[in-house]
């Protein structure tokens, strides 16, 4: 005989008769190989009978010879059980474990960035109650490894066989989360952990995938014109040039000029104008800085700039002749 033990949901009842099966096997072999061994019918109408005391069973009325008056060895396998369990066996007494699996897949909006690789980590609550998984096993015994990488490639992070409820019976909930974004290889390779994901990213998380997109600014300024009641058309009349560097910027900063393509909006309100939906940060996770700087279309002009703001003052010109009073 053995026992039967369940770890699942507190206080669940179970019918072990019709929820398992249990096969019986013997052998009169002295070292038995699974070859070896011969199943034996227990039913209604055997002489041997398989009684079941709450989750203890035992079976009776058993052979103890065969025809040779050799002496059976037997063993008992728990071979099919209804529901997402794991059976583990000690000898003729089983233990059998719910259990549930939990994924992630990652996506970035626009493709990954080259040469990415994201660390997804395990963690979970029963309630609202945070529950170490710290030295826990899964359903099998094994040793829960609670990071995975995943990279564009091979997407998606996924722990199967984890145990559906703690050693209370109370339900388990586990949650995956993005713990660190490497960029590069090797020496070049830039790790983002914590807040330096959520500077860079937003993140939406939605039908089990979890996508980074890349996190925008804007620049905007105001425009001047000291001349008088003329009036001026700012879309003509001047031009803007957007210009980028990375940061930290210094005297020998490169700035390359920002072509304003379908992706970014610009557009005058008044005399103010404004950049917006550009790229916060380039493929590495570097932030870029921002200027503009203003070209002056019409003559007569001399442009004043503070920031990004621009105050362009129209010229004018003063004639003066010169008289002696001794002519």
């Amino acid at each position: 005989g053995g026992t039967k033990t369940w770890h699942d949901e507190s206080g669940k009842t179970h019918d072990n008769a019709s929820l398992l099966t249990l096969v019986l096997e013997r052998t009169t072999a002295a070292n038995p190989g699974d070859s070896d061994w011969s199943s034996v019918t227990v039913n209604a109408s055997t002489t041997e009978q398989l009684i079941w005391d709450g989750d203890s069973y035992q079976y009776t009325n058993l052979a103890k010879y065969d025809a040779n008056h050799d002496a059976y060895t037997y063993r008992v396998r728990e071979t099919a059980v209804q529901g997402d369990y794991v059976i583990n066996q000690s000898v003729n007494n089983f233990v059998n474990t719910a259990y549930t699996s939990a994924s992630k897949t990652k996506a970035f909006a626009g493709g990954w960035p080259a040469n990415t690789t994201v660390e997804f980590t395990l963690s979970a609550k029963v309630g609202t109650a945070d529950y170490s998984l710290t030295n826990k096993t899964d359903a099998e015994g094994n040793a829960l490894d609670l990071t995975q990488d995943v990279n564009e490639g091979s997407p998606t992070a996924t722990w199967d066989k984890l145990k559906k409820y703690d050693e209370n019976g109370a339900l388990i909930t586990y949650e995956i989360t993005e713990t660190k974004v490497t960029i590069g290889t090797g020496a070049d390779a830039v790790e983002y952990t914590g807040t330096a994901i959520t500077d860079r990213w937003n993140q939406n998380d939605a039908g089990g995938t979890l996508t980074n997109t890349w996190k925008t600014t804007s620049v905007e300024g105001g425009k001047t014109w000291l001349s008088g009641t003329t009036t001026h058309n700012n879309a003509s009349d001047i031009t803007l040039t957007l210009k980028r560097t990375l940061k930290p910027v210094t005297d020998t900063s490169t700035w390359e000029t920002v072509t304003v393509t379908s992706d970014i909006e610009f557009a005058w309100t008044g005399n103010t104008y404004k950049y917006d939906k550009l790229p916060k940060y380039n493929a590495e996770g570097v932030e870029y800085e921002y200027k503009v700087e203003e070209t002056v279309n019409i003559a007569g002009y001399v442009s004043e700039q503070s920031g990004n703001n621009f105050v362009n003052t129209e010229l004018t010109s003063i004639e003066m002749t010169k008289q002696f009073g001794d002519e």
